[in-house]
Formats: C-alpha cells, sequence, structure tokens
C-alpha cells in the first residue's frame, strides 16, 4: 500500500496535480516511514507553497539520511533547505502563562507556555488562534503572513466570566395542607338495582334448570313405556316421574318469575335512580316472595 501510494503521488506530480499527490505521500509515509518519501513530501510541500512544512521535513531527511550513512542524499536535502529558509514566515505569539488551565491553540494544535514568545516557522497563508481558560470567556484570533513575513500576536487577557450565585441549601419543602373532600353519600338505588338483577339472573338459571328436569322426567317416563300416551295412563314408576317432572315445572315457573321480576325491578331501579345525594336515613328493601304457585317481589323503604 505504502509504494502503490507513493507511485501515485510520483505519477500525479509529474502532471502537475501536486495538491492531490501530498495528501496520498503523507498516507504513504505514515504505513511506512522511508527517507526517500520523506524527501519526495518535501519537494510535494514546496510546490505547493507550504515552504515551512518543506524546510522541517528536508532537516528531518538531513538528520536520517546523516545516520544512515547516506552522504549524498543528506548533502541534497541540506541544500534543499538552505535554500527555502529565506522564504518562511515566523510568528510568535505572546501569551500569559500565569492564568491557571489557560490553553492556547494554533491552527487547532495545543501550544505548550514555552512556546510562548518564541518565533515558530509557519506556512504562509491565514494563522487561527484561540485561547480559553476556566471560568473565562475564549478568544479568538486570526493573522495572515506571507513568505518571509514575520508578525507577533498578543493573547489578550482572558475575561472572567461573572460568578454565579450558590443555590441555598434546599431546606424542607412545606407541604400544602391536605383537604379531605367529603365523600359524597352514595344512594343505594343503583347498587340495589345491581343486586336486584343479578339475583334475578340467577333466578332465570334455576328457572331453567328445573325446566329442563321437568322435560328430561316426562320424556323418561313416556320413552320408558311406563306411561302410555294413547291411553294417558302409567305404573307405579311412570306415576312417579310425571310427578316429578310436574313439580320440576311449578319449581321452574316459579323462579323464572321471580327472576324475571328481580330483573325488571334493576332495570327500572337503575334508570329511575335519582343523581342526587341520598337522604340520610333511607333504606330501600326488596324481599324476593316465592309460593308453590306465584313468586314475586315485594318493595319496601322509608324516606
Amino acid at each position: 500500500m505504502a509504494q502503490t501510494l507513493f507511485d501515485q503521488a510520483t505519477t500525479l506530480m509529474k502532471s502537475g496535480k501536486n495538491d492531490e499527490a501530498c495528501p496520498k505521500l503523507e498516507a504513504s509515509l505514515q504505513r511506512f516511514d522511508g527517507i526517500g518519501t520523506r524527501g519526495k513530501l518535501a519537494q510535494c510541500y514546496e510546490l505547493v507553497g507550504r515552504v515551512a512544512s518543506a524546510w522541517a521535513m528536508y532537516r528531518e531527511v538531513v538528520a536520517l539520511a546523516t545516520k544512515a550513512g547516506d552522504a549524498q542524499r543528506a548533502k541534497i536535502a541540506q541544500a534543499a533547505a538552505e535554500k527555502l529558509a529565506p522564504r518562511v514566515p515566523y510568528l510568535t505569539i505572546h501569551a500569559s502563562a500565569g492564568l491557571d488551565g489557560l490553553v492556547v491553540t494554533h491552527n487547532g494544535r495545543e501550544l505548550s507556555s514555552g512556546a510562548f514568545g518564541t518565533p515558530i516557522a509557519v506556512d504562509p497563508g491565514q494563522q487561527r488562534l484561540e485561547a480559553r481558560a476556566p471560568s473565562h470567556q475564549p478568544w479568538q484570533g486570526e493573522v495572515t503572513l506571507a513568505e518571509a513575513e514575520r508578525q507577533t500576536i498578543e493573547v489578550p487577557a482572558l475575561v472572567a466570566l461573572p460568578q454565579r450565585a450558590e443555590a441555598p441549601e434546599p431546606g424542607p419543602v412545606p407541604r400544602a395542607p391536605v383537604v379531605q373532600e367529603e365523600a359524597p353519600a352514595g344512594t343505594p338505588w343503583r347498587t340495589l338495582a345491581v343486586v336486584s338483577a343479578g339475583a334475578g339472573v340467577v333466578g332465570l338459571a334455576v328457572g331453567g334448570y328445573f325446566g329442563l328436569r321437568a322435560t328430561s322426567k316426562w320424556n323418561e317416563a313416556f320413552d320408558s313405556g311406563h306411561c302410555e300416551s294413547q291411553t294417558n295412563s302409567c305404573d307405579a314408576r311412570g306415576q312417579e316421574l310425571t310427578d316429578q317432572s310436574r313439580s320440576a315445572a311449578v319449581a321452574s315457573n316459579v323462579a323464572v318469575g321471580v327472576g324475571g321480576a328481580l330483573v325488571a325491578t334493576g332495570v327500572a331501579l337503575w334508570f329511575l335512580a335519582p343523581t342526587e345525594r341520598a337522604t340520610p336515613g333511607a333504606k330501600v328493601q326488596v324481599v324476593p316472595v316465592a309460593e308453590l304457585r306465584r313468586g314475586g317481589v315485594w318493595l319496601q323503604g322509608s324516606f
């Protein structure tokens, strides 16, 4: 990958596309730190006008080539660096290092306090400066340098932000008095309606059970031959079964009558129940009445 990137960058430089070649050489250098790649990148920087970056890269090539015993390459790089040196611009940054937590950045890179007051080689063009510190208003500044130009910029004292008043310790939160509203006295009418209707449904179910029992006993008496439908005569067992059928039928009629009356009463009470509060002491009673031959409901109350 490093060799491929290097070859692509070389082709681009031959075509005059130096702006595209420099990033590829940087990527190649990240994958393989070769002296030849550094020399080619320094040349690319020089061609795009980044004279400070080119000058610094040539000096690195001199050091590495000398260490590697490559005198020829070191000589070429030294000559290139000396030729560029007069064109390099310098920026001197002054800032007060006494402010706790002060951070100053140049083109996004943080500067150590030791760099304050020292000329820094920079590429020509716009230089962005920022300063920040805790509890202080940040500052930003810009300056533009041309080749061989020297400038000094002063980072002003940062303005302290107004201190926020500390919130007092939270005390106990007073509770609002709890007002207990008197629960409205519910009328017994709708409750009574539900109870009456429920009892009525049970009565209807009981009536249905005895009705089925009456039919079953009657069919058993005739289907088993204990009773003769044509002569309407029965033996002892048939007589017993028909009697049981008649008794069940009476019970069914009574239960259905009472159940129906209770359901009707419940429906009437539900829709006719008053909505206002019940009068204290009001009482209502529903008493079911069931006898052998009749059934019904007795409703009584006091107001």
